[in-house]
């Protein structure tokens, strides 16, 4: 076995791992998600075509640092898809590690770290989406721009608090844009912590969850009994996230304004191309580290939202 790893790629399809760390999750569990790899996309014509081909990274220095460049367009029903090169690195200290990690099989430990930043990624670019503006228009044309409202993406304001007329107010515009009850349950509502103990603090719930020794009585696990939630993490009054590192979207130009999400079924289309690991031993690129070596985890992808009426936004004030 070579001891100079550098520059060697080790190539793997990304969609065992993502999907079997998905299945349980609310992304997948309803289909509130199309989630594919661009070769399924493709090969089963779901995308009307590819419109253009981005142009590679030019490397223009020698130690150029890793940026992400626009990869691809895919068009899907006069909408547009855009495709984006991430890179993550992993800084390890010893040499068998980086090989193991590099060579072991998909499900390894590392492996699986590596897996659990794209399923986060993952998560943010497709609520960024679902509250994002969409490209239409004819391939090779300059795109139109549409925001979520001329979408048909509907806001709940909880800005100013989140109460029990607040939540019921979610329930009653999904029927009101015909949603029957029993499509209304499988939907999927990704919340704040600061909703999730706003929803809780609703005597009525409370009350009944502990009265019922339920153990749910610290999580919000479905809103008014309807619709099943998912709590993910974000900035409150005691913890401090950046705009960066927030899963849920924040309004652009305002960082006191986040976007909970609730996704109707088949609501958003994501794509996951091939992820590669590569080990990278130059010390430059390692903030001058000799005895130690890099991984870095590449992979792609896009989502776009199918149809903005069957994504609500549920705006709250982000705790100072």
């Amino acid at each position: 076995m070579p001891s100079n790893l550098a520059n060697m790629g080790i190539s793997f399809n990304p969609v065992y791992m993502i999907r079997e760390q998905f299945k349980d999750d609310m992304l997948l569990k309803h289909g509130l998600v199309d989630l594919k790899t661009g070769a399924e996309v493709k090969a089963q014509r779901q995308f009307d075509s590819i419109n253009q081909v981005g142009n590679f990274l030019t490397k223009n220095s020698r130690h150029q640092k890793v940026q992400d460049s626009e990869w691809e367009e895919l068009g899907y029903a006069g909408r547009r898809l855009t495709w984006a090169t991430r890179y993550k690195p992993l800084r390890i200290d010893k040499e068998l590690e980086i090989t193991q990690a590099a060579l072991d099989d998909p499900m390894s430990p590392v492996s699986q770290m590596l897996a659990g930043v794209v399923k986060e990624d993952i998560y943010r670019t497709i609520l960024a989406a679902a509250a994002g503006s969409v490209e239409t228009g004819n391939p090779g044309a300059t795109p139109t721009t549409v925001t979520a409202a001329n979408d048909g993406v509907i806001t709940v304001d909880g800005t100013s608090g989140w109460t029990r007329a607040k939540f019921s107010q979610i329930i009653e515009t999904l029927l009101a844009q015909k949603f029957r009850i029993e499509q209304i349950k499988r939907a999927g509502a990704f919340i704040s912590p600061t909703m999730n103990t706003a929803y809780m603090s609703i005597d009525s719930v409370i009350n009944r969850l502990y009265s019922s020794y339920n153990q749910s009585a610290v999580i919000t696990q479905s809103i008014l009994d309807t619709i099943p939630t998912e709590v993910v993490f974000g900035k409150t009054g005691d913890i401090t996230y950046t705009t960066a590192q927030e899963v849920l979207p924040i309004t652009t130009g305002d960082s006191t304004v986040r976007h909970n999400v609730l996704l109707m079924p088949d609501a958003m289309a994501a794509v996951v191309e091939d992820m590669e690991l590569f080990v990278n031993d130059n010390p430059t690129t390692n903030g001058g580290y000799v005895d130690e070596k890099i991984v870095f985890a590449r992979y792609r992808i896009g989502a776009m939202r199918k149809m903005g009426q069957r994504v609500l936004l549920l705006d709250e004030t982000v705790s100072a």
